[in-house]
């Protein structure tokens, strides 16, 4: 009788695994803001880490484990990295994080030294699939600079497909010590896409920018007629 239960228990289990490696092996089951796996896994590695099988709660990345899938595009040494608060506390990074509100937690960082011509550093997203037309992105963003009211930049952020890149958001230039929320509506996506995350920056610029703390809020077509 045991043998029998362990049995069944072992078959149980082999089927959900090779259900699951069936499941993620399906290109149109990846990163489309749905959890066709029952663990998730075909939402990994997306540009956020949380699962959100659940219609309204939002996919999101702190940073404080890793880059979600996130990959720094930049052609300069003006480059995105992730990075921790920086020490003395007089300067324009952040004194810390969004997450975590200390010195410990993590934050995407656009980092490199001010040369004789305009920068940009690019952080891009995976391959996205199908957004729903209700979708929004949530940014934390930091932008300060410590000798002067204004940034001589600015932060910005695209949707690329196949056939265009389009800015659905560009930040002003005032220089603030504290973390700033985003709100983007991307409208309806159909097919692939990527978000892109663009620090720019004037040669004589002393800002810095980061982000923390990408949220993607209703923008699964499940549920939806």
């Amino acid at each position: 009788m045991r043998s029998s239960f362990v049995s069944l228990l072992l078959l149980a289990w082999s089927s959900s695994a090779l259900s699951s490696s069936s499941c993620e092996g399906l290109l149109e089951n990846r990163c489309n803001f749905i959890c066709d796996c029952w663990s998730c896994s075909d939402e990994r590695d997306c540009g956020y880490h949380r699962d959100s099988p659940v219609w309204g709660r939002p996919f999101s990345c702190d940073f404080e484990h890793d880059d979600c899938g996130w990959r720094d595009i930049s052609t300069s040494d003006y480059r995105w990295v992730r990075d921790q608060r920086s020490s003395p506390l007089w300067t324009s990074r952040p004194h810390a994080d969004h997450t975590l509100g200390n010195r410990w937690g993590w934050f995407m960082m656009a980092e490199g030294k001010s040369g004789k011509s305009a920068v940009s550093a690019r952080l891009q997203s995976p391959v996205l699939r199908d957004a729903a037309a209700t979708c929004e992105i949530h940014v934390h963003y930091h932008m300060s600079a410590s000798d002067s009211p204004r940034v001589n930049g600015s932060l910005s952020l695209h949707l690329a497909d196949r056939t265009q890149t389009l800015t659905l958001w560009e930040s002003g230039q005032d220089s603030a010590q504290t973390w700033r929320r985003a709100l983007v509506f991307t409208g309806r996506i159909p097919g692939d896409f990527q978000i892109i995350l663009t620090a720019s920056r004037d040669a004589l610029s002393h800002g810095d920018f980061a982000v923390d703390d990408l949220e993607f809020r209703h923008c699964s077509l499940q549920g939806i007629t």
